[in-house]
């Protein structure tokens, strides 16, 4: 069985048409959330995650435009400035912010044998841009997986067993084996990149074929995407993603 590995599309159509050109003899799609904000597509992306065969947890950012809508947050009408989070409220369907809603935290499946739970981030809520393998630095990793395995599934492990903690949320595609059956991977970010001194300009994911993981890339252009950061009328504090974001020195 082949199953497409993504996260953080961030309303990035362009990103995920070009994987799913690549990929799309894919037998399962699994998303690790931030499907939208910071982008410029989110109907369309939404649109696309119901049309297609996925199984989708939430993202911190998926909650957040749902926090905003709400608060009352809007699109402007007066032709003042705005943020992402409200050009993506503008932009969103009322279908498409009772999709977001279905979606949960997290999610337990076997695929092939393997036993796998997903997440956004891990379960202690830190929010914070670390690497997995900072993560798993700041605990003993055996007893760290333990211990989020048992939150995550409600059952403690039995070790040895083919067990995978999957994440997004860090951007930053990376497979680690910490040990006693334990595979801890996150995909990286389809859309944007939010390492400084990245250079990557298109779309990192992770394919599962037979129970093993592989990290993929697939390049897509990006120029439009710049220029539409530099064309809205966004409030520049908060005109992310910037140039960097997109992999981009300027």
């Amino acid at each position: 069985m082949k199953v497409l590995i993504i996260s953080d599309i961030h309303a990035n159509i362009d990103a995920i048409r070009a994987v799913w050109k690549k990929e799309n003899d894919a037998d399962l799609i699994l998303c690790l959330g931030d499907h939208v904000d910071w982008g410029f597509n989110p109907h369309e992306v939404v649109t696309w995650f119901r049309e297609h065969n996925t199984v989708c947890v939430a993202g911190n950012h998926d909650h957040e435009i749902l926090d905003a809508v709400a608060r009352g947050r809007t699109f402007p009408t007066d032709g003042s400035a705005y943020d992402f989070q409200q050009y993506t409220i503008g932009h969103l369907h009322p279908e498409d912010l009772d999709w977001l809603r279905s979606l949960p935290d997290e999610r337990t499946l076997t695929v092939d044998g393997v036993q796998i739970c997903m997440r956004h981030y891990p379960s202690d809520g830190d929010t914070n841009m670390h690497t997995l393998h900072q993560t798993l630095l700041d605990f003993s990793t055996v007893a760290w997986c333990d211990r989020e395995w048992e939150k995550l599934t409600g059952h403690a492990p039995s070790h040895f067993e083919n067990r995978v903690l999957m994440y997004g949320h860090t951007h930053q595609c990376q497979i680690l084996q910490p040990g006693c059956g334990y595979r801890v991977v996150n995909p990286g970010s389809v859309a944007y990149r939010v390492c400084s001194d990245s250079i990557a300009k298109g779309a990192d994911y992770l394919l599962m074929i037979d129970g093993q993981f592989t990290t993929r890339h697939v390049d897509y252009p990006v120029e439009h995407l710049l220029a539409r950061v530099d064309e809205e009328n966004f409030i520049p504090e908060v005109n992310r993603p910037s140039h960097v974001y997109f992999g981009v020195q300027t």
